[in-house]
Parts: C-alpha cells; sequence; structure tokens
C-alpha cells in the first residue's frame, strides 16, 4: 500500500504523502478509532487540514458492528488531545497535543496562519474540540446525516 512504502521511507515521504492527499479537497472527515487520538500521523492529518483551510469532523465507528458482529466501545475524541496555541494577536496557531497533564508543541509542523481568533483565545492553548464537531456513525445515522455535517 501507499502508506506501507511511505513509511519504510520517513517522516518527509509520509508528510509528502499526506499532504498530497489533501491538495483539492475541503473537508477532512477523521474517522475515530480505539486509538485515534494516539496517533501521530492523524494529528499531523488534522493540523494540516486546518492549515490547508479544510472544515474538520470527527466519525466515531466503533458502534458499526464488524464482521464479528461485535462493537467496541468509543475511542477518545482526538479534538480533545489536538489544540492550537493561539498567537497575542490570533492570527497564528501552533499546533498543541495534551499528553497526561499538559500540553506540548507538536514538533512535526510549524505555526501557520489561522482566522483571526477573537480576544478570549488569544495567548492561550486552545483544544480543538472548540471549533470541530464529532459524530457516532451509527447513532447519529451517518448514512442519512453525513451531508449535513460537512455543510
Amino acid at each position: 500500500s501507499i502508506w506501507e512504502e511511505s513509511k519504510k521511507k520517513g517522516d518527509v515521504s509520509l508528510k509528502r504523502m499526506i499532504n498530497s492527499e489533501l491538495d483539492n479537497t475541503s473537508v477532512t472527515a477523521i474517522l475515530i478509532g480505539s486509538e485515534t487520538y494516539a496517533r501521530t500521523w492523524v494529528r499531523y492529518e488534522i493540523f494540516k487540514s486546518i492549515e490547508v483551510g479544510n472544515t474538520l469532523l470527527g466519525i466515531h465507528i466503533n458502534s458499526i458492528r464488524g464482521k464479528d458482529e461485535q462493537t467496541k466501545t468509543a475511542g477518545p475524541n482526538p479534538f480533545n488531545f489536538c489544540g492550537l496555541r493561539i498567537s497575542d494577536d490570533g492570527s497564528k496557531g501552533s499546533p498543541i497535543i495534551w499528553s497526561t497533564d499538559k500540553w506540548y508543541y507538536f514538533s512535526k509542523l510549524d505555526a501557520f496562519s489561522i482566522n483571526k481568533q477573537p480576544e478570549k483565545y488569544r495567548g492561550k492553548n486552545v483544544k480543538l474540540s472548540t471549533w470541530y464537531s464529532t459524530y457516532d456513525w451509527v447513532a447519529d445515522k451517518g448514512s442519512e446525516n453525513f451531508k449535513d455535517w460537512i455543510a
């Protein structure tokens, strides 16, 4: 697969692959499983999507029955573990991630321009869940409502 091939080549190759997949897109849907919130390259895709101006939404998929007809417990919301450190003038965001007890800068991506943020967010760390919604594919009837989620 393209993913496995890029993984073997290292971080630069993975970044290029994700960046190219985001070309000509306007929405990024993050499929949320049990461990999605902690995956480095999912985090990179989330932050890169914000940088390129995409709308983001999260979709919990653990409620979809597998081949064994079983479901899994919903995984944590990645938007609660990813955030932006908003610049003092509100025009830039530095990607940050929550780990155990505090925020850390996400080393795989530098600060980038964002829509001017209101005073209440300036100079602060803000969880992405402040801006982006999540849905459960089954409970929220994704097959019927997906188009409304991305509107």
